[in-house]
């Protein structure tokens, strides 16, 4: 990225610019070459859209990432046009290739995604600009519920500013979509860790319990809740008793009334078909590698 220059010959990111070192530590943390070209070519596709609206990556704010959610759907997909190989130039890239499939447009959301949950950690920010953005796009996991997905990243969006534990308990219910009293009767020590993915064992339609991967927002939410804690209820309250359903309930409705959404009756439902994609998205052998990766980027185990 350092030899990147714009219409005028002008290196576009100087030397004292952070952002080329931030994407080089980041590609090379990835732990597989798929996952690092792939990764490496979601950046480029979202580094050209940012860099044409005048935008620095490091200075992005959430409706330019929506924004290019949205512009996804419609894109041309990028083609080398010169360079690379032994020409010895840096290779080229112009959108001249075929529309973006539904699969490859929430593969380069969760790429770019990726980058972001490194920045946030490394250099403090507030949140990820793709926190939500995946969200009303292309999630590889849908939403619970009886909620359009606008409607789901408002309540995650409300209960962010509400408390710890009501942004994990939303992330967690709309994002994964358990029955609310499997979920509340986990305990931390129940929390895996499996090829590259936290993990929290569900039962699904067929009875039996697997371990199914924590997106990693609702992870982020999470982790943040337990603030280090590593036993007890997964969701406990200030006496240091688990959550019930009515307290859960309760917490949700405020959370709907804060963000002026209508109270229906399904607003906390599990959809009827659960875990319908369970297959998909359980850790172990069987699962497929990529759908894995779509998923979020790999983290540390919890101690």
């Amino acid at each position: 990225m350092r030899e990147l220059t714009d219409e005028a010959g002008e290196l576009v990111y100087g030397l004292d610019d952070s952002l080329p070192d931030l994407v080089g530590a980041w590609i090379a943390s990835l732990r597989s070459d798929r996952t690092r070209h792939a990764y490496a070519r979601a950046f480029v596709v979202w580094e050209e859209y940012v860099r044409a609206r005048g935008v620095h990556p490091l200075r992005v704010d959430f409706p330019l990432a929506d924004s290019f959610a949205g512009h996804l759907k419609t894109a041309r997909s990028l083609k080398q046009v010169g360079g690379g190989g032994n020409s010895g130039a840096p290779a080229r890239y112009a959108p001249v290739g075929p529309p973006y499939q539904p699969t490859t447009q929430t593969a380069l959301l969760s790429g770019v995604r990726s980058f972001y949950v490194r920045v946030v950690r490394r250099q403090g920010l507030a949140v990820s600009p793709f926190a939500f953005a995946e969200l009303l796009a292309v999630s590889p996991l849908g939403c619970g519920g009886g909620n359009p997905p606008s409607e789901t990243a408002l309540l995650i969006q409300t209960a962010r500013q509400y408390s710890r534990r009501a942004f994990a308990l939303c992330t967690m219910l709309y994002l994964i979509r358990p029955r609310m009293g499997e979920l509340l009767a986990r305990d931390v020590e129940h929390l895996g860790y499996d090829r590259g993915h936290h993990t929290l064992p569900f039962t699904a339609q067929d009875g039996r319990t697997r371990p199914v991967p924590i997106p990693p927002l609702a992870w982020h939410a999470l982790d943040l809740y337990l603030g280090g804690r590593n036993s007890g209820p997964l969701f406990m309250m200030h006496n240091r008793r688990r959550v019930t359903e009515d307290v859960a309930r309760k917490c949700l409705r405020d959370i709907a009334m804060r963000a002026e959404l209508p109270d229906r009756p399904d607003m906390f439902a599990a959809p009827a078909n659960r875990y319908p994609d369970l297959a998909d998205r359980a850790v172990g052998p069987e699962a497929a590698t990529g759908r894995q990766e779509a998923i979020g980027e790999s983290s540390m185990r919890r101690p």
